[in-house]
């Protein structure tokens, strides 16, 4: 593959990608691959790949292309993915918790145990990934939290809510009631294992401080189908995304124009382009405006595009 400036983990998938192609394609020379092997790979996986993740596989197989071009193994005029380059990935409403029922579901992470409470608030109050949740340490939190952003490789530090905070003074009074200590150790997870691993018996709060629980998104649907939701790909995402659209309705209501409203919780979802969390959102700013500016036609007063009102001169 080509050196590009990428994760470990991110080659790891390239090759996968391109294994499971070969697969497909069969034991051929470079040479004679033409785009029905890419229909015929995108075929068989028809059944277990979204739109989004077609076309983020497509792409894979471009990379794979121009290695090919750049050792002399096809013609460099070939393009195998010519037809597949712009697959359609029609994108609907992802789901995501309103935050009226904030409450009720972290009432019901609290039944399963008082760390699914705490898991869920982090969730939804600090918009980090999973990845950056079970990194988190006691000794991260003080004033801020200070977290590790995997896909950046890079450390943040995000503010507190009103909201986090106290459900992280609960969680941490709780554990140290437990094990009968006054502070929990600061190279300690704050999201912790239990000893016993069946999410069944959730009343059984033996926990282990010192290891993290790798798989929380795993609580996070049991608690998200106790409240009714039966979506697919529920997980700690649900929350990630939950959370960034209860904070964007909060801003805006609290008199943050929407470009600045967008920027803050970018910063907080660790985005690189404001366009990206636009479309993880599925929220358009413009819509939103036009439907404002249309709806307030033939009244005194129309919004501007800063949040300003503007009178209108009578006559």
């Amino acid at each position: 593959m080509l050196k590009l400036r990428v994760k470990p983990v991110t080659y790891k998938t390239a090759w996968c990608v391109v294994k499971n192609f070969v697969n497909v394609a069969g034991d051929i020379y470079a040479s004679n691959l033409q785009p029905k092997h890419v229909e015929a790979w995108l075929g068989a996986n028809s059944d277990s790949w979204k739109p989004a993740t077609k076309q983020m596989y497509v792409a894979r197989i471009g990379h794979f292309q121009r290695w090919l071009k750049s050792r002399g193994y096809i013609d460099p005029l070939t393009d195998i993915i010519e037809d597949f380059r712009h697959l359609k990935t029609s994108r609907g409403q992802q789901l995501f918790v309103p935050s009226s029922r904030f409450d009720e579901l972290l009432d019901v992470a609290e039944r399963q145990c008082a760390r699914d409470r705490a898991l869920v608030a982090l969730g939804l109050y600090s918009l980090v990934r999973r990845s950056e949740m079970i990194n988190i340490r006691w000794g991260d939190i003080e004033e801020r939290i200070s977290i590790y952003r995997t896909k950046t490789d890079d450390v943040d530090s995000l503010p507190i809510s009103k909201y986090l905070e106290p459900e992280l003074n609960r969680w941490r009074s709780h554990l140290c009631r437990l094990l009968q200590i006054t502070a929990p150790d600061p190279r300690w997870p704050v999201i912790c294992a239990l000893q016993n691993k069946d999410p069944r018996a959730a009343s059984d709060e033996t926990y282990v401080p010192d290891r993290a629980f790798m798989n929380p998104g795993r609580r996070v649907w049991t608690a998200l189908t106790t409240l009714g939701y039966t979506d697919k790909g529920l997980g700690t995402h649900t929350l990630r995304r939950s959370g960034a659209h209860a904070m964007l309705d909060e801003l805006i209501e609290k008199g943050v124009g929407q470009d600045m409203a967008l920027i803050i919780v970018k910063e907080m979802l660790g985005h690189a382009d404001v366009s990206m969390t636009m479309t993880y959102l599925n929220w358009r700013a413009h819509r939103r405006k036009r439907d404002e500016i249309v709806a307030n036609l033939g009244s005194d007063a129309v919004p501007s595009h800063d949040n300003k009102v503007v009178q209108l001169r009578a006559g």
